[in-house]
Formats: C-alpha cells, structure tokens, sequence
C-alpha cells in the first residue's frame, strides 16, 4: 500500500516476515536483561526518525517466563510488570508526539499453563486484547466472542485500506467512538476484551 512499515522484536524466528521489500526496517534485539529497555528504545527511534504507518513491536519476557517459570508464577508476573514499565516508555511518548494519529493494540499470541501452551484449554488460548488511539470509545469492553484474527482488519480498517476477503478475522466497528470515520488520527480510548488464540 506505499506505507512506511518497521518491527522490533525479541524473537529471531520474527526474522521470517521480514521478507525482501516486505520492511523499511526490520530489528532483532538478542535477548538478555536488558532487552526490553533496547526494544523499547529502537522503537522510539524508529517512529521519531522514520514516517512509519505500521510498526509492530514485541516483547519476549512474559513468554520465556512462562516457559521456565510457569505461567501466573511470580517470576511470570515480575516480568510481564517489566514489559508493562516498557510500554508505558511507548505510550508516553506517543500521548506526547503523535498522540492525534495513532491507534495502539496491545495483545499477546498465547495463554500458557504449567510451562507450556498451545492446548485447546482456556488458559491457553485465551488472551488480552486492548486498544487506544483518539477515537476507540474508552473503557469500552468488547462484547461476545473474538478472535487474534480480528487484529487484522482493525488495522486495516484505521488505515483507511480495503479488507481481504481472504481474511480471516472480522472488524469490530462497535469499539469505535460514533461518526469518527476509519482513519487512526481519529481515534483514542482503550477498548478491552479477552480473545481466543487459534
């Protein structure tokens, strides 16, 4: 679509989507204790210094917790307060500079039980879904079921871009505040849901 697109992330194997011409950047920060605090950073040098539409940023450390910690376990939830730390670096400086035109979903891949994940049971698969931008309707709690896939044509939709009808996830219109349109410069609020990971 000729927009500008990046993504920081904490995983190598995210290197996949980072086909030829499919990125203006794409940044792999190794893990260590101190990734969170460079994932953070490279994102906000990306989005100050590039005109950047898509920026998908992802934090490791809740997951590698719940794998050597268990999910819900102190370690788990030591962690996941630190990724949180991490985010509000992001949202500060996006309620600062491009507070106007930003539309921010929040969200995870996965639940997890014991030290493991990608069962069909309820702590598996269900996961949190937030978003905030100028025209979300705030405090609004998303009704019935969704799924991850809906992520998509939200994104779609505030970009002001055609749906794919190959798409597997559907709009949510009811999170958007009324007669606000589809573009991200018009919305803000935080929309909160639990979704359901396939």
């Amino acid at each position: 679509a000729g927009m500008g697109t990046a993504m920081v992330v904490g995983k190598a194997k995210f290197g996949i989507l980072s086909l030829p011409g499919g990125l203006d950047e794409y940044k792999y920060v190794p893990f260590s204790p101190w990734t969170g605090k460079k994932i953070t950073d490279e994102a906000l040098r990306i989005l100050g210094n590039h005109k950047i539409r898509f920026l998908f940023v992802h934090y490791p450390f809740p997951d590698h917790a719940g794998h050597a910690h268990g999910w819900l376990s102190d370690k788990y939830f030591r962690e996941t307060a630190e990724t949180d730390k991490e985010l509000s670096r992001l949202v500060a400086f996006l309620e600062k500079d491009q507070k106007s035109r930003t539309l921010l979903i929040i969200t995870s891949d996965h639940g997890g039980h014991g030290k493991t994940h990608g069962t069909s049971s309820r702590e598996d698969r269900t996961i949190p879904w937030i978003a905030w931008g100028p025209s979300v309707r705030p405090g609004f709690p998303i009704q019935g079921k969704m799924n991850i896939f809906d992520t998509v044509p939200v994104i779609l939709e505030a970009l002001g871009l055609p749906g794919k009808s190959e798409t597997d996830g559907h709009s949510l219109p009811d999170i958007w505040r009324e007669g606000t349109g589809s573009s991200c410069g018009q919305r803000r609020g935080v929309p909160i849901g639990q979704t359901l990971h396939s």
